[in-house]
C-alpha cells in the first residue's frame, strides 16, 4: 500500500425504514475505510420515536384493567376499595388465588353466600358487574372502531 494510493467508496442508502439499521451499519462502515475516527461533524445518528405507538402505549398503560384479567392482587385490591372497603372482610373469605376470572364467573348466590345475606351479597355481584361494564366502556372510549359515529350519506 503507497501512501499516494486512493481508495474509492460508495455507500447506498436505503429510503425504506425497515432498513434503517442496515442502512446505518453501512455509512458506518463507509466512514471507517477512511482511515480518520469517526466524531461529528463526520457522522451523527438521530432516532425519532413513533409518537403514534409512545401514545397508544401511554393510553394502555392508563386504561383500566378488565375485571375478568386481575391477578389475585387486584381482587384483593377491588375489595379493599369498594363502597369505601365494605366488603374488605370479604376478601378474607374467598381463597387467595382467586383472580378476576374466577371472581366474575361466580354466581350471585356465591356472593350471598361469602357476604352471609341476601341485600349484600347483591350488592356486591352488583358493583362487581358495574365495574365490569364501566371497564368495557372505557375500553371501547380508549379504542374507537373506525367509521363508527359517522354519518353515511348516499349519493
Amino acid at each position: 500500500t503507497s501512501p499516494s494510493s486512493l481508495l474509492s467508496v460508495i455507500c447506498t442508502a436505503s429510503p425504506c425504514a425497515t432498513d434503517t439499521e442496515h442502512t446505518i451499519g453501512t455509512l458506518r462502515t463507509g466512514f471507517q475505510l477512511r482511515g480518520k475516527p469517526m466524531q461529528p461533524p463526520y457522522f451523527t445518528e438521530e432516532r425519532q420515536t413513533d409518537l403514534d405507538a409512545a401514545q397508544k402505549a401511554e393510553r394502555l398503560a392508563n386504561r383500566p384493567v378488565l375485571p375478568q384479567k386481575w391477578t389475585p392482587d387486584h381482587v384483593k385490591q377491588w375489595f379493599a376499595k369498594v363502597a369505601n372497603g365494605q366488603f374488605e372482610k370479604v376478601a378474607e373469605r374467598i381463597p387467595s388465588s382467586t383472580d378476576g376470572k374466577m371472581l366474575t364467573r361466580m354466581p350471585e348466590n356465591r356472593f350471598i353466600q361469602l357476604c352471609g345475606d341476601e341485600k349484600t351479597g347483591r350488592a356486591l355481584f352488583r358493583l362487581l358487574h358495574e365495574e365490569m361494564d364501566l371497564c368495557k366502556q372505557a375500553q371501547k372510549e380508549a379504542n374507537p372502531k373506525p367509521g363508527r359515529g359517522r354519518a353515511q350519506t348516499g349519493h
